[in-house]
């Protein structure tokens, strides 16, 4: 069982028991009695990509392997009708708080499954995925972060398991662990009375793979338990792993019409082969707001900080009544350099002379603090990292031209020389040098030069 993006080519290990696998949908794993699970779905990228339903994925797909096509936004996906059965989804099952099973008029399920309680019903079902397999894929994912410039990156989207637990701690141990990695776990919304504290509703363990990070039940490599580490999760493992916060989902994406909204959405052709539910479509509200009250009063009492995912008005709004805090997320490569231009522009790559929003354009200053010290404070590191100064962690990056010297719109141009963790670079970037400059006073002596 694997989870991989979908994309145009030839696929790999693509025979069936029931046939090759269609080109035009990407790559797969494939074994008879297995799973096929999919991420990436996005007729905004691929116009001409057909409505899914379980019918679809039963005729074109398979009647007796499970299938799940997980569309880019990570809020919504289409299973076929044995993956279906195995989440135990029927007429009679109804939705889920914070979630939606979508059913035909006749109220059988469609195939159709919205936002993560609705969605895990069935990818909880999956097998487990292979140890070695996902523990490549973190390291990969790791050093292309830091090949690009990256010191601390965040994952929002983190649901504790002893599995990939397990690697993050063996991970981080590592000498030439080459960067640091905040957690925000998921957490749901409940309504709390009186004095009595209940404990908060966990997101379900899965055994799969989800849209932000893999998870399972697998073999858990070997580790130890540190100080201040939490039970049932990472906690504050050491300076290169831990729990930055907690992660709230207020509302769904504008990619499959599930935001919340005040207008409701257009209905067209694309919207319709991206799952929009029918109109008026307004989106949905994921959290009830006195619920969302007292879970951040809860975790703000406990020093927690809170990231609230809220992309609708009305959504955002709920939040901003509540606690005001709200985290973009980005479905694509880390260009740190590419998203700075953009914050400094407001302009598209296809339309430079026409930027959205001027009146929120930022200086390339204000653009380079928003990856540096001001994330630094966002993560409540801001006494260790995020600035170049005596007693701080000595993370940074040497960069082919200078950020302040540059047009706005050649920031992208910029390249990365090297990057540096605690002192150490980590020879990752693809840029070996600059021309016309020496570098090699940046080389960290041997201690026996010392």
């Amino acid at each position: 069982m694997r989870c991989l993006k979908l994309a145009r080519g030839e696929p790999e290990n693509s025979e069936t028991s029931e046939g090759p696998f269609p080109a035009i949908w990407g790559y797969k794993y494939w074994n008879r009695g297995n799973w096929g699970l999919f991420f990436g779905w996005d007729p905004e990228l691929i116009r001409d990509l057909p409505l899914l339903s379980a019918t679809f994925l039963d005729n074109n797909f398979s009647a007796t392997v499970p299938i799940v096509v997980i569309g880019q936004s990570g809020h919504v996906c289409w299973v076929n009708t044995p993956a279906l059965t195995a989440g135990g989804i029927t007429a009679s099952t109804d939705s889920p708080d914070g979630g939606t099973i979508v059913k035909d008029e006749n109220g059988n399920p469609t195939g159709q499954l919205f936002e993560e309680p609705a969605m895990m019903l069935v990818l909880n079902q999956s097998p487990p995925p292979d140890p070695k397999e996902i523990t490549k894929g973190f390291q990969d994912q790791w050093r292309y972060y830091a090949s690009v410039g990256l010191t601390t990156v965040t994952e929002l989207g983190y649901m504790p398991s002893e599995f990939t637990d397990g690697i993050l701690r063996e991970m981080s141990d590592q000498s030439d662990c080459p960067i640091r990695l905040g957690l925000y776990k998921m957490e749901h919304a409940i309504k709390r009375s009186g004095i009595v504290e209940h404990r908060l509703m966990k997101p379900p363990i899965t055994k799969s793979c989800c849209p932000q990070i893999v998870f399972g039940n697998a073999p858990t490599p070997a580790k130890r338990q540190r100080s201040g580490s939490s039970q049932g999760s990472v906690g504050n493992y050491n300076e290169r792993l831990w729990e930055a916060g907690i992660k709230l989902v207020g509302d769904g994406s504008p990619h499959c019409g599930t935001m919340a909204v005040r207008e409701p959405f257009m209905n067209t052709p694309l919207t319709e082969i991206l799952g929009f539910p029918k109109a008026p479509g307004y989106g949905n509200l994921n959290m009830d707001s006195e619920a969302l009250v007292d879970t951040i009063r809860f975790f703000h009492e406990k020093g927690t900080q809170i990231a609230i995912h809220c992309h609708g008005e009305r959504a955002s709004e709920q939040a901003v009544k509540a606690y005001e805090q709200d985290h973009p997320t980005y479905p694509g490569d880390a260009v740190p350099f590419s998203n700075m231009k953009t914050a400094v522009t407001r302009c598209t790559r296809d339309d430079p002379s026409t930027p959205y929003g001027p009146e929120y354009r930022v200086s390339v200053h204000e653009a380079l603090k928003a990856y540096t010290v001001n994330a630094a404070f966002m993560l409540h590191r801001e006494k260790d990292l995020g600035t170049i100064t005596p007693g701080k962690k000595a993370d940074l990056v040497v960069l082919s031209k200078n950020p302040y010297n540059v047009d706005p719109f050649k920031l992208e141009d910029i390249r990365v020389i090297d990057t540096y963790l605690d002192g150490h670079s980590n020879g990752l970037a693809t840029v070996k040098s600059i021309p016309g400059a020496n570098i090699n006073i940046l080389e960290r002596p041997d201690d026996s030069q010392i």
